[in-house]
């Protein structure tokens, strides 16, 4: 009976260790669970915070691109207006040059009158010529004069018209660039979350052709098709001049991207040299000769 009765304790204890194995085993799986979940729902948040930005930088983009335009208009209108009063005035100063001119052959045939005294055809002809030149200077002023008038309308009008559209234009162009600056900031926290391109930042080394591909990929993410943009304003680029581009856009220094090129300094300023005559050739008059390479690249 005592046998019986330790078998049956043994049994019990023996269950009860089992119980609480499984029980451990059970609460392990559950805390990895709930890790797992934790962790799922940290990287959804972080995805949507992304995607929220990256929204924002769009949204900012497409403000800075709105307010670039309008700037471009008011200038062109500034310059039409401009442009009416210099033909005005080249008017006036023509008109004014002819009537000179024609007063000084009047001047002539008045006194050839005199010495053909008797040649009634040649008199005749000439009073004729001076009677023409009469009406012509008439017709002249008459003309000079309404184009003065409208001239003076419009520069007094333009005057008002000249300070509200340089308010307005000046106001622009500060929130235009309140808005490029918020909007670099915005793609600078992007870079910063981007693991590519931190990557490249923190530890710049040579680049095989795979992380090119994610260094272009996160580019071509924060900055709107950053490299098709390129390519279509400038077809004869090449695929390292678009990789040179991408390093500027990241403001990365000259020795860094030797490094990451796989050549020297000197021949990555060489690049941008040819590079720059590759942009001026496709934009023609759109790009300042004057404009340093990285700077054109960083504002496009």
């Amino acid at each position: 009976m005592q046998a019986m009765y330790y078998a049956d304790r043994f049994y019990m204890c023996a269950d009860s260790i089992s119980k609480l194995e499984k029980d451990k085993e059970v609460l392990a799986i559950e805390k990895l669970y709930e890790n797992e979940k934790l962790l799922t729902q940290n990287q959804t948040l972080q995805i949507e915070r992304d995607r929220a930005l990256l929204l924002i930088v769009v949204v900012v983009s497409i403000l800075v691109f709105c307010y670039q335009r309008k700037l471009l208009q008011k200038k062109q209108t500034i310059q039409k207006q401009q442009e009416i009063l210099r033909t005005y005035s080249e008017q006036i100063h023509v008109n004014e040059q002819q009537m000179e001119q024609n007063k000084a052959h009047i001047i002539e045939l008045s006194e050839q009158l005199a010495a053909n005294d008797g040649y009634q055809d040649v008199i005749q002809e000439q009073q004729q010529a001076m009677t023409e030149l009469k009406q012509k200077n008439e017709e002249l002023e008459a003309r000079t004069s309404q184009l003065k008038q409208v001239m003076d309308a419009q520069l007094q009008s333009q005057q008002d018209n000249f300070k509200r559209e340089m308010a307005d234009y000046e106001k622009m162009a500060e929130e235009s660039a309140r808005l490029r600056k918020h909007r670099e900031h915005l793609c600078s926290l992007l870079i910063a979350q981007s693991k590519p391109l931190q990557s490249l930042l923190k530890r710049p080394a040579y680049l095989d052709e795979s992380q090119w591909t994610a260094v272009t990929d996160a580019i071509n993410t924060i900055y709107t098709d950053f490299t098709g943009r390129l390519r279509n304003s400038v077809p004869a680029a090449t695929d390292t001049d678009v990789q040179l581009c991408c390093l500027m856009k990241l403001r990365i220094p000259v020795k860094e991207m030797a490094d990451i090129m796989g050549i020297s300094p000197g021949s990555i300023s060489k690049k941008k040299q040819r590079l720059k005559e590759v942009i001026i050739r496709a934009l023609g008059d759109q790009y300042d000769s004057a404009q340093l390479l990285d700077v054109w690249v960083w504002e496009f």
